[in-house]
């Protein structure tokens, strides 16, 4: 479990207890103890947002209330904040049983379930999205096309970002990238054309952005590795 969800493992053990009331307090002084360390402090704030919500529907363990709060998520009818739903979804997708029942109500409901079910990332340029892909299996590479220099992020749909930075014309314009070197001799083979201008690994080698350079423009390719 990631530390941006600590309390979850916290409450389910709690609630697995021959006496959840009086456990659940403990629990409580558990999770606030352990969001005083840096560590925690993001999942510290996960947690105040979800319980926020979780109010409204009583008990977390109600099959009917967390069935309603994952309905409004999958039909995108949940009137809370965007912070407050990228939590409930990131909480969803943490046990499976949830994620279970988020992909039988997106099915009834004719909804795409690829962006909850499915690792997406987003490409963002100048905090705009540009474009997105849905990996449906691991590993996979997927391109994205017409990129040109610019500030750029890469964020997962649940909302964590995993890079931001600048992409100039070294990076995707040939005459930039190549110097003298001529675009034809890029058309001779496909060896040449697919060189990588950079290479970015993150999430500990699980993500690897890489960049082409084309005449007008370049692409990115996304490979999630494992």
């Amino acid at each position: 479990m990631t530390e941006d969800l600590y309390f979850i493992p916290v409450l389910d053990k709690a609630f697995r207890q021959t006496k959840p009331g009086v456990a659940l307090k403990d629990a409580f002084d558990e999770i606030k103890r352990l969001g005083k360390q840096e560590q925690y402090r993001e999942g510290f704030v996960n947690f105040v947002r979800f319980m926020g919500q979780i109010c409204k529907y009583q008990e977390l363990r109600k099959s009917d209330s967390m069935r309603q709060l994952i309905a409004e998520i999958a039909t995108e009818t949940f009137d809370g904040t965007e912070k407050e739903k990228q939590v409930i979804i990131k909480v969803i997708m943490s046990r499976a049983e949830f994620k279970a029942e988020c992909e039988t109500i997106c099915k009834e409901a004719g909804v795409d379930q690829d962006k909850y079910t499915d690792v997406v990332i987003q490409v963002f340029c100048q905090k705009r999205l540009i474009g997105e892909k849905a990996f449906t299996k691991i590993p996979d590479r997927k391109s994205i096309e017409g990129i040109l220099p610019g500030s750029y992020m890469f964020r997962l749909n649940i909302g964590r970002v995993i890079w931001q930075g600048n992409l100039t014309g070294k990076d995707l314009i040939w005459i930039e990238a190549f110097g003298a070197k001529r675009l034809d001799l890029a058309a001779e083979t496909e060896d040449i054309k697919r060189i990588p201008t950079r290479k970015i690994v993150l999430l500990g080698g699980y993500v690897v952005l890489r960049t082409f350079a084309g005449v007008e423009s370049g692409s990115i390719e996304v490979e999630l590795t494992k």
